[in-house]
């Protein structure tokens, strides 16, 4: 049986462990809280909605793209003109996130090399995880569009 000296200082002990946990629990709930109210403000003292998700414009692939001057057919295996229908035809309304164009480009690059998702993602400089709800995202877009762009031939009477 322990001595009521070593009770009472596990007790003690004890009792400053629960009294520091709960103290670092409010502050991780305040911080949240505060950081919440921040991304509230910003967007009203600014103007303009908050972009969380940046395209990295020096990203080699990228510039390809936006050089108009430049072929895509041995990086994307599409014509500018081919990926620009397949952009149009996807398109959809979204307020935030990657976009749908850059959505397009690296499900096309990920089908034409056909590459893992950590291969892509560092190519385009987007997270993994995002390239794998890019690529499962735009292929069910095209599930959903194939009767727009492929019509097969009627049988005949």
């Amino acid at each position: 049986m322990p001595s009521a000296t070593a009770v009472l200082s596990i007790t003690w002990a004890l009792g400053i462990f629960l009294r520091l946990s709960a103290a670092r629990r409010r502050d991780v709930r305040r911080r949240g809280l505060v950081r919440r109210v921040g991304m509230l403000l910003n967007p009203i003292q600014s103007g303009h909605p908050t972009a969380y998700c940046k395209l990295n414009q020096e990203v080699p692939i990228m510039r390809l793209w936006f050089n108009v001057e430049a072929e895509l057919q041995q990086d994307f295996r599409l014509t500018r003109r081919a990926m620009q229908g397949l952009q149009r035809l996807l398109q959809r309304e979204q307020d935030h996130g990657w976009g749908s164009q850059l959505e397009v480009l690296i499900y096309v690059y990920w089908l034409a090399h056909g590459l893992s998702y950590r291969v892509v993602s560092s190519v385009f400089g987007v997270p993994k995880a995002t390239v794998h709800r890019v690529v499962h995202r735009v292929a069910q877009l095209i599930w959903k569009n194939l009767k727009l762009a492929i019509r097969f031939p009627l049988p005949e009477a």
